[in-house]
């Protein structure tokens, strides 16, 4: 049977019960022990592409998968600046922290930012989604938190997605508590930008944002005339495409990542959901029946 993250434990027999970081497996741990090797060299374009693969297998894509230095917060800066122009409107759904956060950073970016609140502890519905569209009217994208960490509150992405397709709005998923945890469709779903964090479901340390982008996605930003570097994401996907990074990657970080991926790959990607799922019944009973 593979090696699951299933301990809690950290190495030093502390307990870390926590949304992340999570507790990383020895196999993870032991990875970054590697020894450095050229950024630039036949290893790093090995190592490169073989995430590739892998990712866009968990990610459920055929599409441009890459990862950046950074955290799943900059993932929402990187998909806003290659998605939207000053002055762009985008709907985004707010029923927690992090939701409210996002749509914090689109407005410091100069968008005009129609939120749906909603109570904490409830998920928004498509209807939403969809009203708010209309309400507004031409809206460049909808910004979603697939699962809202501060709340446990799953949104109902593949129908909200829908509704935004039908629209001709892109749609930039925060991931980050959700990719690897929960069943998500990047392609089947039409998702154009799929942001996550290494410090979640991913058994990784803080420190490496990842993301999966459409075609249609790239497109967008091929158009867009908005100054980017660090974050543009064409240099990003055309490098990892032919294995390599426009900057000085974390390597052992990287290292850690190839790992995390066979582990999952070893159980696979819908038993991994399975099992995650169960846990998660198991334990809201358990607390439940705590009173």
């Amino acid at each position: 049977m593979p090696q699951r993250s299933g301990d809690s434990r950290l190495s030093d027999g502390r307990w870390l019960r926590i949304p992340g970081p999570t507790p990383v497996p020895p196999r993870v741990l032991a990875a970054m022990t590697q020894p450095m090797i050229s950024h630039r060299g036949s290893e790093m374009e090995t190592l490169i592409l073989d995430l590739r693969e892998k990712l866009q297998t968990v990610m459920r894509t055929e599409g441009e998968v890459m990862v950046w230095p950074g955290s799943g917060s900059a993932g929402w800066e990187a998909a806003i600046q290659n998605s939207c122009r000053v002055g762009d409107q985008v709907v985004a759904t707010v029923g927690g922290d992090f939701g409210r956060r996002f749509a914090d950073l689109a407005e410091r970016f100069g968008l005009r930012v129609h939120r749906i609140e909603a109570p904490w502890g409830q998920a928004v519905s498509a209807a939403q989604v969809e009203e708010a569209i209309m309400a507004a009217g031409n809206v460049s994208a909808v910004l979603v938190t697939h699962n809202e960490t501060s709340t446990g509150v799953t949104n109902p992405l593949a129908e909200i997605a829908a509704v935004a397709r039908r629209a001709g709005v892109l749609v930039l998923v925060d991931a980050v508590s959700s990719a690897a945890a929960m069943p998500l469709e990047a392609d089947a779903w039409d998702l154009d930008w799929v942001i996550s964090g290494s410090q979640k479901a991913w058994m990784c340390p803080p420190g490496l944002m990842l993301a999966s982008v459409s075609g249609h996605a790239l497109e967008v930003a091929a158009r867009l005339e908005t100054n980017r570097s660090f974050w543009d994401v064409a240099r990003m996907a055309k490098g990892f495409a032919t294995g390599q990074t426009p900057t000085t990657p974390p390597i052992s970080l990287l290292y850690a990542l190839d790992i995390a991926l066979d582990m999952m790959l070893e159980e696979g990607v819908e038993a991994m959901w399975e099992r995650q799922h169960r846990l998660g019944v198991e334990t809201r009973g358990a607390l439940g029946g705590l009173g």
